[in-house]
């Protein structure tokens, strides 16, 4: 039996309507929302992970381009927690997935020395960038 005819098959003995589907997917994933954004408002990071889209800290604003007027949807991620700036000029699908910084406090490891000082130039430098563009 092709694949074809045996999905057909399925969906006609389970008599379930795609719209139906739909509903109970959107009603899923706005539970998984709810509670994730219960979790950020007490401050807790629910999963240890080396991004920052789990931190109650993490923070997307506006980064537009002034030179560019192609680029005006660009985002800039904030860490509300150090004062600085984590990224810049991301687009629309590189919001997620932000490695968290050598100087976050909750990065979840031990630094080296040489990482030690790199976090200490990174962290000053997005704080200064923090203090001109989002003050």
């Amino acid at each position: 039996m092709l694949n074809k005819e045996l999905i057909q098959k399925v969906m006609e003995s389970n008599s379930i309507s795609t719209d139906e589907l739909f509903r109970e997917a959107m009603e899923g994933a706005t539970a998984i929302a709810a509670v994730r954004d219960v979790a950020r408002e007490e401050g807790e990071v629910t999963v240890i992970s080396k991004f920052c889209d789990s931190c109650c800290y993490l923070r997307l604003l506006p980064d537009p381009d002034p030179y560019d007027w192609f680029e005006q949807n660009n985002m800039k991620a904030v860490c509300l927690s150090m004062k600085a700036v984590i990224e810049g000029s991301l687009g629309t699908g590189e919001t997620t997935n932000i490695q968290k910084p050598l100087y976050c406090p909750k990065l979840g490891r031990e630094l080296t020395k040489k990482e030690i000082e790199e976090a200490a130039t990174r962290l000053k430098w997005s704080q200064e960038r923090w203090i001109k563009e989002v003050k």
